[in-house]
């Protein structure tokens, strides 16, 4: 089963972790919720795991540029709805 989120920064720390996106959807009530869906691996579950238990670790700048490519595709995204 694949991994979906809505987590922004979950999201930035799985793609500077080389863990990209299988697609990234718009859903809900007038299509303003955004998920990213990836792929579910023993690195996913893996990094997931670490997320959650707030282990995570992950050079700053890298996951600064992650996370602002993640929202240019949120808002990417949402102008198509």
């Amino acid at each position: 089963m694949d991994v979906k989120t809505t987590d922004l920064y979950l999201t930035a720390y799985l793609l500077s972790n080389n863990i990209r996106p299988q697609a990234v959807i718009s859903q809900g009530q007038h299509k303003k919720k955004i998920i990213f869906i990836f792929p579910n691996s023993g690195k996913t579950s893996e990094l997931l795991e670490t997320f959650s238990q707030g282990k995570a670790t992950a050079n700053i700048l890298d996951f600064r540029s992650k996370l602002d490519y993640v929202r240019d595709q949120m808002f990417a995204k949402l102008r198509e709805a």
